[in-house]
């Protein structure tokens, strides 16, 4: 046999062109410049749920287990509370009372056209001092 017909084919083909891998025609695809941001901003979350979540179902498995230890929380809470800075209450300046949803729309209208009479009134005083 000879030399030339034990040559491959790789050996015909001519020689790769490294720097463009890709076929013609195909370019590369667009790159986003937050990609890593979303990315870590994704894994951060998904981290995040994920303690909360085992968090959440340890404490519903120790409530399950003793009951009666897991209600000395609420002595714990009262201890916590103690050196805790107080939050003082803001009192409510408009009215909660609403019996029926047909109350609260119309409280809204009701205020809602005494700030623009307001507002109307105002303005002819200012228009009427210049």
């Amino acid at each position: 046999m000879s030399r030339e017909s034990e040559t491959s084919l790789a050996d015909k083909l001519p020689p790769a062109d490294d720097t463009n891998l890709q076929p013609e025609g195909i370019k590369e695809p667009h790159k986003d410049k937050y990609q890593n941001l979303k990315a870590g901003l994704f894994l951060t979350s998904l981290t995040g749920v994920s303690i909360l979540g085992g968090f959440g179902m340890t404490l519903a498995m120790a409530k399950k287990q003793d009951p009666q230890n897991f209600a000395k929380l609420a002595e714990f809470r009262y201890k916590v509370g103690t050196w805790m800075p107080k939050i003082p209450k803001k009192e409510n300046p408009g009215r909660g009372d609403f019996k029926t949803l047909r109350d609260l729309l119309n409280f809204i209208i009701e205020e809602d056209e005494r700030e623009k009479a307001a507002k109307k009134s105002s303005k002819l005083s200012s228009n009427g001092a210049s």
